[in-house]
């Protein structure tokens, strides 16, 4: 009486799980492989972006030193709309003051030039 498996098919059954068992296990370390990787690019990629939020927080932070000090007179007192307001519009008429002072100059310079280009022909 013979039993229905043989020696040679537990054999080949232990080959089948062997090779199975290997494929997988280089599956898994592949896939290791893969997400260590991508866990090291991520990393990167976060410290690039720590740089990043570090820099736009020092703009942010010299932003708000130059608004503060262009808001200080409004800071110290208690102010309407109004009285900002007026503020802005004298710091207009101090910027077109300037920028007539600087047109005279520069039409002042042209004029000069065009004398100092005549008395050398």
């Amino acid at each position: 009486m013979k039993s229905g498996c043989s020696s040679q098919t537990f054999t080949n059954v232990e080959d089948k799980l062997h090779r199975d068992i290997k494929y997988l296990q280089e599956q898994l370390q592949k896939n290791l492989n893969e997400h260590k990787r991508e866990s090291a690019d991520l990393k990167n990629r976060i410290n690039v972006l720590e740089h990043v939020i570090f820099q736009l927080q020092n703009e942010t932070e010299i932003i708000d030193v130059h608004r503060k000090s262009y808001l200080r007179p409004l800071l110290l007192k208690k102010v309407t709309f109004y009285d900002y307001i007026h503020l802005n519009q004298q710091q207009h008429e101090q910027l077109q003051k300037r920028y007539e002072e600087k047109d005279i100059y520069f039409e002042q310079l042209t004029q000069d030039r065009v004398y100092l280009q005549n008395k050398l022909s």
